[in-house]
């Protein structure tokens, strides 16, 4: 029996939430795009502009996976983001 599941779960974050956000907008990176870049480039997460869904300056961020996927992405967000200067 195969089973099929319609279901997606989503985190929304803002660069607000993020602790060096002032650093961000210093470098030009104030956009939820801009943050998306920085973290795909320099954490090696993806996520999604909120732009695509109405929701800038957020950005979406899925948490369907396993929780050790998701410690792991954390860790990463944190870690670029620590990196800010």
């Amino acid at each position: 029996m195969t089973f099929s599941s319609r279901v997606s779960l989503y985190s929304v974050f803002g660069p607000s939430h993020l602790d060096r956000a002032n650093e961000l907008r210093r470098q030009g990176k104030s956009e939820d795009g801009d943050v998306v870049m920085y973290l795909l480039e320099s954490a090696g997460v993806a996520t999604v502009a909120g732009t695509a869904y109405g929701l800038s300056p957020y950005f979406r961020l899925s948490i369907a996976t396993s929780i050790e996927n998701l410690e792991e992405g954390c860790t990463r967000i944190a870690r670029a983001v620590a990196e800010l200067r």
